[in-house]
């Protein structure tokens, strides 16, 4: 009975390694996806102008992220965070405007009317970022 048994698992398992295996391209680079990869799609999502932003300003007093697309007539809102320490302030480039003096976990919002990019700062730090404005 033992003997009858062990053949009957040596033939399935003979069995299963003689099916034809599904082919796979010998060149599996060529294959283009169907949708984007993750990495691409968050990218294009990241171009698509919104209507509004939240931009984190990091205990770095770096911008957070670097770069924000909008349509005109929305706004952008800075937020500090609770582990920034020193006292800051967010600048326009060419001086359209200004925010008062902005300690830790304080907003701050600008509304954008007209299209344009528009290099931001924090004044005095060397940190930067763009709002690109359609």
């Amino acid at each position: 009975m033992v003997k009858q048994w062990f053949t009957l698992i040596l033939l399935l398992f003979l069995l299963a390694c003689t099916q034809k295996q599904p082919e796979t391209p010998e060149n599996p680079q060529n294959i283009i996806p169907s949708q984007p990869l993750p990495e691409q799609n968050r990218e294009q999502q990241e171009k698509i102008p919104q209507s509004s932003a939240l931009v984190m300003i990091r205990d770095s007093l770096a911008f957070d992220p670097e770069e924000v697309y909008l349509t005109s007539g929305n706004s952008v809102t800075w937020q500090v965070s609770s582990n920034v320490e020193e006292k800051i302030r967010i600048e326009e480039a060419e001086n359209l405007f200004f925010s008062d003096t902005l300690s830790a976990n304080d907003l701050f919002t600008y509304q954008f009317q007209n299209p344009g990019v528009y290099e931001i700062a924090l004044a005095n730090k060397g940190s930067a970022m763009r709002v690109y404005v359609e």
